[in-house]
């Protein structure tokens, strides 16, 4: 499922399908935990309509029908219950597809997303922020606030995650900083962000509120980001 922004995705795609479908919706959570995504499971700290699995789901889906029909998805799909994506943007064969079908992928296309009032309201989280974050909510609503999203830390200990995303470099952030500063009344900056000492050595921002330190819950940091008015994000789906 991948860490908290890919499960928003993912979620958001499947409970469109479901309610297309009139069906009952199941996230498996097997490989998030397996893999230990940097987010881990979050999906399940909004107030999300479907049953969360975390050991094997029946005999319906097996781990080894999973990997067999992801290694011939270029090949044949559906297969043995499950449907991969074989690359980023729309499939339209999406539905088309049995009621009781396992999806692996992303799904990072709007286009899969039937955003009703219920998927918005899904999609809030369960609790109530502490008094302390209401706190920071309240000056992100009463100043120019700018999200600044740096991810580093998983990407840069992956070799294979690395190569194939990279990271914002330095100058990017620089450019987007100024960017910001020339079109923006008196921005107020809030760093999110996997690696804050190389945001404080690299990134000269006076004044910056680094969120990150107050040790939020991704949850917590992805609605949080939500709430500036301006956002410099990463190359990731959480921002």
């Amino acid at each position: 499922m991948g860490g908290l922004g890919n499960q928003l995705f993912q979620y958001a795609m499947g409970r469109s399908l479901a309610v297309k479908k009139g069906v009952p919706l199941v996230l498996d959570a097997r490989k998030v935990l397996l893999k230990g995504a940097h987010t881990g499971l979050a999906i399940d700290a909004f107030n999300i309509c479907a049953e969360v699995v975390d050991s094997a789901s029946g005999e319906t889906f097996p781990a080894w029908k999973w990997k067999l029909s992801r290694a011939l998805r270029q090949h044949v799909r559906p297969m043995l219950g499950y449907y991969h994506e074989t690359e980023f943007g729309y499939d339209a064969k999406v539905g088309n597809q049995p009621a009781e079908m396992c999806y692996s992928g992303f799904w990072q296309s709007y286009k899969y997303i039937d955003p009703t009032p219920n998927l918005l309201s899904e999609l809030s989280l369960k609790y109530p922020f502490t008094q302390q974050q209401l706190d920071i909510v309240a000056q992100m609503s009463a100043t120019n606030s700018v999200a600044i999203h740096v991810r580093r830390g998983d990407y840069l200990n992956d070799p294979k995650s690395l190569a194939k995303h990279g990271v914002c470099s330095l100058g990017y952030y620089r450019d987007a900083i100024a960017k910001i500063k020339e079109k923006v009344i008196n921005p107020n900056f809030y760093i999110f962000s996997d690696d804050p000492n190389w945001v404080r050595d690299n990134l000269d921002i006076g004044g910056a509120v680094f969120i990150s330190d107050f040790g939020f819950s991704p949850e917590v940091d992805l609605t949080l980001i939500s709430k500036c008015k301006h956002q410099i994000i990463a190359n990731s789906s959480f921002s």
